[in-house]
């Protein structure tokens, strides 16, 4: 694969960006060569390949970032848009009598955010708002407000200079009292599900979306899959606000699109919104799925700085299955031979999933590996008493009570594990990613040939 293809695919895939032919040749490639040479990699090659297995917080993948996307930003840019979704948030609040709920999404280094908080400050609209996105040293500035150059204010009034900001000779810094009135956070469109805003349940939701200049890099499916997810968070009268040159495709059957002075923005369908609660869990669930979907297809690459980034993301979803992610998490330790934090996020698993008999069993797994036969012992005597039909846990018991001269006991031990050996492992095992992990469970047929062993031993 060539280095253009490999920097493509993983702009696309991780990030949701489809580079523009015109950058990619005279900035982007130029920009990646002289990285990787300074990151200490012999190749652009091996560096997009080590890059591919990183987690989005690695300095050399938020330098990756760092040259793709542009973050040609300024306070009050395009004005007369923002004016309007000001005006729109101002109404809301007069039928809402409560604080409007902003997401600025892609919000580069917060200028958008902090230009719509002082719009609807000066309107004496109320408002909570979260600023997301997926460039770290841009969001460093959002949460600091200070340091801006000082020509990023070039489009705010002097009234709106000497009430917002402070300037200096050569910067601009957002007055104090505003600087915490805006929740910065990092996210990804394309990998994360919509962001929530402090403890917000399932019946609250967004009013307004403000997404602007940034589809213009997806790709047309990426888009609408973006769109699709935002709607599903949208309140009942919110509003999605994309830029002027942002185009969506596909989403016709449930958002309906309005036009206000010029300007394009899109409202639920009211079909799609009769019953909010519902569309809510179906989105919550939509973008669990598509998780961890990502999560498996980082897992078949061996991806796994990648597959242990998308596990926190799920982790922090509200509705998530905390006993199967903490699992995961920890057999990824355990495939990485870190036994003390695998049996930390296992013990932590057993919590959430009482019942599940695999999490005890990769206990014990975790402790045979470290010749501690009495603590393996054990994992695996819970396992089976929370389902004796554990078929793993009862075979390694059998061959423990083999190698210790008791005989009746391994004989039922291996009896137990002989009749379900071919019988489906439940969901939750098939879920886990169990092949992570080097143990009798992968391999049943060896399994049956050691079962009939040792009892034609024992005869």
């Amino acid at each position: 694969m060539s280095v253009t293809t490999l920097l493509t695919k993983i702009a696309l895939e991780r990030l949701g960006y489809v580079v523009p032919t015109a950058r990619l040749q005279t900035e982007v490639l130029p920009k990646m060569e002289a990285l990787a040479e300074r990151s200490g990699y012999g190749s652009l090659s091996l560096f997009l390949q080590a890059i591919s297995q990183m987690r989005d917080t690695h300095p050399h993948f938020v330098s990756f970032v760092d040259i793709l996307t542009i973050n040609e930003t300024s306070f009050f840019r395009q004005q007369r848009q923002l004016a309007m979704i000001a005006t729109n948030a101002q109404r809301m609040y007069q039928q809402l009598k409560r604080p409007i709920r902003i997401w600025c999404a892609a919000c580069s280094s917060g200028e958008e955010a902090y230009s719509l908080l002082f719009l609807l400050h000066e309107k004496g609209v109320p408002c909570e708002i979260i600023g997301t996105d997926i460039h770290q040293p841009s969001l460093r500035i959002a949460k600091r407000g200070t340091g801006y150059p000082k020509y990023r204010t070039r489009n705010m009034t002097p009234t709106q200079l000497q009430r917002f900001v402070t300037v200096q000779e050569q910067t601009a810094d957002v007055r104090l009292e505003f600087r915490d009135q805006i929740q910065f956070q990092y996210h990804n469109l394309i990998a994360h599900p919509p962001p929530r805003l402090g403890r917000l349940s399932q019946k609250q939701a967004w009013d307004l979306i403000v997404c602007r200049n940034v589809f213009i890099y997806f790709s047309a499916e990426q888009v609408c899959t973006v769109v699709r997810q935002m709607q599903g968070v949208l309140s009942e009268q919110g509003e999605l606000w994309l830029g002027v040159n942002d185009t969506v495709q596909g989403y016709q059957s449930f958002l309906e699109r309005k036009s206000q002075t010029g300007f394009k923005y899109f409202v639920s369908k009211l079909g799609d919104k009769v019953n909010a609660s519902s569309i809510s869990k179906e989105k919550d669930a939509q973008s669990k799925d598509t998780v961890w979907q990502s999560v498996s297809g980082a897992i078949q690459r061996e991806a796994w700085q990648e597959a242990e980034q998308l596990l926190e993301t799920l982790y922090r979803h509200p509705k998530s299955d905390k006993g199967r992610v903490l699992t995961v998490q920890g057999l990824l330790r355990l495939r990485q031979h870190d036994f003390s934090q695998a049996q930390r996020q296992l013990r932590k698993a057993s919590i959430h999933a009482r019942r599940e008999p695999s999490i005890p069993y990769f206990l014990g797994v975790i402790a045979h590996k470290q010749r501690q036969g009495t603590i393996a012992k054990t994992h695996f005597t819970e396992s089976i008493q929370r389902d004796v039909q554990f078929w793993p846990a009862q075979f390694l018991l059998g061959q423990y009570a083999y190698k210790e001269g008791q005989h009746t006991v391994c004989t039922a031990h291996l009896s137990q594990a002989k009749n379900r050996l071919h019988h489906p492992m439940s969901n939750f095992f098939q879920s886990i990613y169990p092949h992570l992990v080097e143990s009798v469970h992968n391999n049943p047929k060896d399994v049956e040939l050691l079962i009939e062993h040792y009892l034609s031993q024992l005869d």
